[in-house]
């Protein structure tokens, strides 16, 4: 399935990529990730084609960066928790 975007004041954004997802692309949306360059946004994977090359995959971060992004999300929640 094929979705055009609409007018956004603050349009969505592929992950680590200043790139946005501008009014009137298109867009696939489906429930199976495919390969190349997609986005988890709203427990749905986002295929960008036209991004594909001009941003990092996040299929090939690897292991070591999801430890460390687990890690400072540990730490955002224990300061959430200490200040509350």
């Amino acid at each position: 399935m094929f979705i055009q975007t609409r007018t956004a004041r603050h349009p969505r954004r592929c992950d680590d990529c200043p790139t946005p997802i501008l009014a009137g692309e298109r867009y696939q949306v489906t429930t199976i990730p495919p390969r190349g360059h997609d986005l988890l946004s709203f427990d749905t994977w986002v295929r960008l084609s036209r991004h594909a090359g001009d941003c990092p995959d996040p299929a090939e971060r690897g292991a070591a960066a999801d430890a460390y992004l687990a890690h400072l999300r540990t730490r955002v929640d224990a300061l959430t928790i200490g200040s509350a």
